[in-house]
Parts: C-alpha cells; structure tokens; sequence
C-alpha cells in the first residue's frame, strides 16, 4: 500500500543483500502490507518488516522458492502485514 486507495509494483535487485524499502502514510495502519515476489529460477533467503511509527508491526523471514511451472498466483510469493486489496 503506497497510501489508503493505492498499491504499488518495484522490482527488486536480484543481488544478495540488497536492501528495498518503501514509505507510505496510511489513515489506518493496520493496513499496512506488502507481498515479496520470487520467479523463477530464482530463490531467495527474504526478510520482511514493517515498521509503523519505529516499532515493528509485521515481520518475517522466509526462504522463498517458487515451483516451475505452477499456476499458482502466490507461487514464490510472500505475504507480509495486512492483505493487499484484491480490485
């Protein structure tokens, strides 16, 4: 979520220890929420926070690794925080 109605879509570096981080004032920080993305072939060690006013409010560290070939929309992905909107 970039804001109350919105989410956005990064790439992310495929380089190992490269950090992403995104910013975002929601009314409702219960909202806050983001999903990691893996394809294929790749796999990765993926480490999630999300801080609301300095404190961790979701966290979690998972290796990811998606399977060729599945057509699973959540295949290699990782949920982190609240659900993002699905409309």
């Amino acid at each position: 979520m970039i804001n109350d109605t919105q989410t956005n879509t990064a790439t992310l570096s495929s380089l190992p220890g490269n950090a992403f981080q995104a910013n975002a004032v929601l009314a409702d920080p219960q909202k806050a929420g983001m999903q990691v993305a893996v394809h294929w072939p790749y796999s990765a060690n993926v480490h999630c926070e999300i801080d609301v006013d300095d404190n961790v409010a979701a966290q979690v560290d998972q290796f990811v690794r998606p399977v060729p070939g599945s057509t699973d929309p959540m295949n290699g992905v990782l949920p982190c925080g609240a659900p993002l909107p699905t409309s």
